[in-house]
């Protein structure tokens, strides 16, 4: 057992990468819009899946920020 109390020889832990999640605030903020237009845009994609990537969680939106963030750029 090291001086910390962790065990060298305990199993590791596999880490997994998340994506990372705009929300609706973040949206609004980047794009400088409005609650209502920025509502359409993101369920417009929800809907369409050909823009960028939204996730329903808990019943809120969450935009995928690496899938948003390319959009934007080709914009």
């Amino acid at each position: 057992m090291a001086k910390n109390g962790t065990d060298l020889n305990a199993p590791k832990i596999p880490t997994i990468e998340l994506p990372e999640y705009y929300t609706m605030e973040d949206i609004r903020t980047i794009l400088r819009l409005g609650r209502t237009r920025a509502y359409r845009l993101v369920e417009k994609a929800y809907k369409d899946k050909d823009t960028f990537t939204v996730r329903m969680i808990c019943g809120m939106y969450r935009i995928e920020k690496k899938s948003f963030d390319e959009w934007l750029e080709k914009q």
